[in-house]
């Protein structure tokens, strides 16, 4: 009775053997090669979500780098344009009404092409306006003009400040930004002098930050409006963007 379960045993153990392909040596070495391979998989697999995630990081930094220099190129181009119409509104030749003079003082002020000045009159009409070929940008001289003849025509109401900030769609999806000043001119101080810049003319803001081809740029106002962008540049201009969009500059 012995002899026969140590047999049964036996069998058991060599038929449990020839079932299991990793009970022998080479199934072992199988094992351990399938072991090594899964761990050298699952560490690439670390590795490579890790590097993505540097990438993604450095990118973020990146758009993040670029979007500050942007603001602080359009916040420069701002001020200085505004400091020169500040230095205008007080000029002696405007306050005392001669307005020849001043145009000529103002169009050896002017900071680049795609700016001129327009000072309107308590009625609205414009009293003085400095737009000329030399105003308009390469290329583009009819269509500043037509752009300008529109500008005058929707002018808004006059500032209710000494000084504002504003911007107005006009013709053919252009979007004009207008530095407004109240002077006085022969003793009356509700004359608006305004300095007109097409918004077109920031397209240089974009060229000096060498971005690459395909980043899509863009200045939007507090409005969720874009004035400017470095790819079809028409195209998008005065439109909204996403109120998503939106929320996250509000926040």
């Amino acid at each position: 009775m012995p002899s026969q379960l140590a047999g049964a045993i036996k069998a058991a153990r060599s038929s449990a053997a020839s079932t299991n392909p990793f009970a022998s040596l080479r199934g072992r070495l199988i094992l351990v090669t399938m072991v090594l391979a899964l761990t050298a998989l699952l560490m690439a697999v670390g590795l490579l979500e890790d590097a993505a995630r540097r990438q993604k990081t450095a990118i973020e930094q990146q758009l993040f780098e670029t979007a500050k220099a942007m603001s602080l190129a359009v916040d420069g181009a701002i001020l200085e344009r505004r400091a020169v119409l500040r230095t205008l509104a007080h000029s002696p030749s405007l306050q005392r009404g001669d307005f020849k003079t001043f145009e000529e003082y103002a169009n050896a002020s002017l900071l680049g092409r795609g700016i001129w000045f327009i000072l309107f009159d308590p009625n609205g009409k414009a009293a003085l306006d400095t737009f000329g070929p030399s105003n308009s940008l390469p290329g583009d001289e009819s269509q500043d003009q037509a752009v300008r003849a529109h500008f005058l025509v929707v002018w808004p109401a006059p500032i209710s400040s000494n000084e504002q900030i504003g911007g107005i769609q006009v013709a053919g999806g252009h979007y004009v930004i207008h530095l407004d000043n109240r002077v006085t001119v022969r003793g009356k101080a509700n004359y608006d002098l305004v300095m007109v810049v097409l918004s077109t003319g920031l397209k240089n803001l974009f060229h000096r930050q060498d971005l690459p081809t395909t980043w899509h740029s863009g200045i939007v106002n507090g409005d969720g409006v874009v004035i400017a962008q470095n790819i079809a540049f028409q195209r998008n201009v005065g439109q909204k963007v996403s109120n998503d969009l939106i929320n996250q500059m509000k926040r």
